[in-house]
């Protein structure tokens, strides 16, 4: 049930990214080093609680990533899709070798979902180098809001 939100949550952020930063850079005009401490701790925490997440659930946690890591890093999005494909692919994998280990696989559905997995990852690097920034934020946030829609339409019918 909280998933379609917190998915809804990640696709809005980083809708909202550049009016987000631009706040938050306005509310810090002069650093400190305190302040500094504090942002370094929520941000992590903001990773840990991803992490938490994409490891229990899963879903949706490709966007959510990408929101935090689009928040926090000032970055081109194809260097931050590329952290976030980095990180949720080796969260995947773990989890991928504890299933072949502790549970029993239905290999059908396996492949299908390793071959998307592995097309998406030679063809979606390529489209993010080359797509406008911008373009595609708004694509993969109204993409997430639709997922979340979606989500949220099976989890309460």
């Amino acid at each position: 049930m909280v998933v379609p939100w917190l998915v809804a949550l990640g696709s809005t952020l980083l809708l909202l990214r550049d009016r987000i930063r631009s706040w938050a850079a306005s509310r810090s005009a002069v650093p400190t080093r305190p302040n500094e401490r504090r942002r370094r701790t929520f941000w992590a925490t903001a990773v840990l609680l991803v992490s938490v997440y994409g490891g229990y659930f899963g879903a949706g946690v490709g966007i959510i990533a990408l929101a935090v890591l689009a928040l926090e890093r000032s970055e081109p999005l194809a260097v931050t899709n590329a952290v976030k494909n980095v990180a949720t692919g080796t969260a995947n994998g773990a989890a991928a070798i504890a299933y072949l280990v502790f549970a029993p696989v239905d290999w059908q559905a396996a492949l299908a979902l390793g071959s998307g997995a592995i097309l998406g990852g030679a063809v979606g690097p390529a489209i993010v180098r080359i797509a406008p920034e911008a373009l595609l934020r708004w694509l993969v946030g109204a993409a997430g809001l639709g997922l979340a829609a979606r989500l949220a339409w099976t989890a309460y019918l």
